[in-house]
Formats: structure tokens, sequence, C-alpha cells
């Protein structure tokens, strides 16, 4: 009888351990921001449409052949969505402080890491749909850069970093923690010398 509970038991186990094999990895929220040679910065937030369900781990992915049927209303839903669910998670702090250095993001659909989707998914009709909202300004005046994950936020960030073509380390952000403070002045000073020698 021990024996036949031990082999019961461990079958749950296995079965289990197999359906979370099976399930969809937690989704986070990736930030990418470049700092780039034309001395302008690029923010990329990708959001996951299942981040909207409230159980976004068993929740399937948004298949691309799905998303090509949405109505145009069910489109603006979505990004509508996204944009709520950045302004309750996410706070960028930007040094110094000033209103031509707050984000107003532009939505899109795409896949993962802003790759564009196929407009006819035939062949790729399960190819997962995030919205990837886009922010670009001016950055020589800045001096320091970081990234809040609001304590209301649901959802891990992984703030990805470049500098012009050098990455810096990953952070991810639990809700309630803050980044690192990324200094900005000696990228700023590069592309002020590389002007000067074109002058």
């Amino acid at each position: 009888m021990m024996k036949i509970t031990q082999w019961m038991s461990l079958g749950l186990l296995t079965a289990a351990l197999w359906g979370t094999c099976l399930a969809h990895p937690v989704p986070d929220i990736p930030v990418r921001s470049t700092f780039g040679a034309d001395g302008k910065v690029t923010v990329l937030i990708e959001i996951d449409p299942r981040c909207f369900e409230d159980d976004a781990l068993h929740a399937p992915y948004l298949g691309n052949a799905t998303f090509q049927s949405y109505s145009k209303e069910q489109r603006e839903s979505l990004k509508k969505r996204a944009k709520s669910l950045i302004e309750k998670t996410i706070e960028f702090d930007f040094e110094p402080k000033s209103p031509a250095v707050v984000p107003a993001f532009e939505m899109s659909f795409t896949t993962f890491a802003n790759k564009p989707l196929e407009k006819q998914p035939a062949k790729r009709a399960e190819t997962p749909v995030m919205i990837t909202a886009k922010w670009v300004a001016n950055a020589l005046k800045l001096t320091s850069y970081r990234i809040k994950s609001k304590k209301a936020g649901k959802y891990s960030l992984k703030c990805i970093n470049h500098l012009g073509k050098e990455k810096q380390r990953l952070h991810v952000l639990f809700p309630g923690e803050t980044s690192y403070r990324l200094d900005l002045k000696e990228w700023a000073s590069s592309i002020d010398a590389e002007a000067r020698k074109k002058r």
C-alpha cells in the first residue's frame, strides 16, 4: 500500500511539473532605452496583451492570425489599455527635469523585440502579437536617467539601456524598485566632440 501511495504521489508531482513546463512564461515588461549618436533617446516598451488578463500565466498569446481579424475599435482598445498599464507601472526619472522629457508614446503592433508582423500571417498564424510603445526625444541636455517600477504594478520590468553602441547591464525591477542611475554626461560630451570635429 505504501509503494502504491508513493507512486501516486510521484505521478501527481510529475504531472504538476509537466503542466508548469507547458505553461507560458509569466509576462514581464521590457523597457529598451537607446541613447544614440544623433543625441536622441529612443525608448521602446513592449507590452504583452496577456498582461491585461487576470491569470496572465495561463492566458494564451494573442496570435497574429487572430489579431489580423480585429476591428479598428478592438485595436484601439488594446492601445489604450497598454498606455494605461505603462502609466500605472513605470515612472521615468530624467535629470534635469523638464516638460520636454516627459514621455509621450506612440503605440504600434509588433512581435517580440519590435519586429514587424506579417500582414498575411498564413505561415505564421501563431506569432505572438505585442504592443510596442515608442518615444523619441533630444537628450543632449540630460545628465542622468533611471526608471522606477511603481508599487501598484503587477509585473517586473526588464531595463535594457544602450549608450551609443555599448549595451549596459540588464536590470530587472520588481514593483517598488528603482533602477541604477545611468550617467549621461560622458555620452553627451562624446557627441559634442564629434560634432566639433565635423565643423
